[in-house]
């Protein structure tokens, strides 16, 4: 295949993705069809995002020796992302995957999570039937593999769930240091250091939404009680967390 051909084929492909990813988060956005009542006006959905892998790695799959196409060589060649406040927010957005996509998921839900995060976050997403992964650099997010048949043909699409800090972390570690850079010690040392900020920032934001709750006046008693004891348990990984940063940053 000449150059020029691998061009005209690339920008073609990426083009077609862009308007592939657009529907996609058009039908999460608007929810179900069978279902037009559980949308996701209702969640706490902060934002969709849409995202299509590079020139550089479409042009290497389109060019393989093996003939796949892109879409079956490279399940995330279009990566959409749900992001919301808090981390409490995601077994209700889990729910409304499972209904909008119903029998499509081929692979997940998969929690990648910290290897020191506190058990009561592992056992929320294992209660929800999540696949736990221990990622090394400290990324977090939920990811769904979904085959989709709602677009012009079939395709396989990666759906990313994470909190607006996990996002903000995880796109100046991408801008920055992955996947070019991972040799480069001092970029992932300062990765790493801004990780340990974004865990009790994360804690911080659940323990405000929760002090919100009670404030609020409109909960039962029993449900009171369960959240004051969840702040006990989360103010005590807030201390442990922000133990982990160097005395020399407090």
């Amino acid at each position: 295949m000449e150059q020029q051909e691998i061009d005209i084929l690339c920008v073609n492909t990426q083009s077609k993705l862009g308007k592939q990813g657009a529907k996609l988060v058009e039908m999460i956005s608007t929810g179900d069809i069978s279902a037009p009542v559980f949308t996701a006006k209702h969640l706490a959905l902060h934002s969709l995002m849409r995202s299509i892998k590079d020139y550089d790695v479409t042009s290497l799959v389109l060019t393989d020796e093996q003939q796949f196409t892109a879409q079956e060589k490279i399940t995330d060649l279009i990566g959409v992302r749900i992001l919301h406040l808090c981390k409490e927010d995601w077994p209700e957005i889990n729910i409304y995957i499972q209904k909008i996509f119903k029998h499509k998921i081929t692979e997940g839900p998969i929690a990648k999570v910290k290897e020191k995060d506190p058990p009561e976050l592992i056992e929320m997403y294992e209660k929800n039937g999540c696949i736990k992964d221990i990622n090394p650099s400290g990324y977090r997010s939920v990811h769904y593999n979904i085959k989709s048949h709602e677009c012009d043909e079939e395709i396989t699409f990666e759906l990313q769930v994470r909190t607006l800090l996990e996002e903000a972390w995880s796109e100046i570690d991408h801008s920055f240091r992955y996947p070019h850079n991972l040799n480069n010690s001092l970029l992932s040392h300062y990765s790493n250091l801004l990780n340990k900020f974004t865990s009790p920032a994360e804690d911080t934001a659940s323990m405000i939404m929760m002090v919100s709750q009670l404030e609020s006046g409109r909960l039962s008693i029993k449900k009171r009680k369960v959240i004051a004891n969840y702040l006990k348990i989360r103010n005590k990984h807030l201390k442990e967390s922000m133990d982990v940063i160097p005395k020399s940053l407090k």
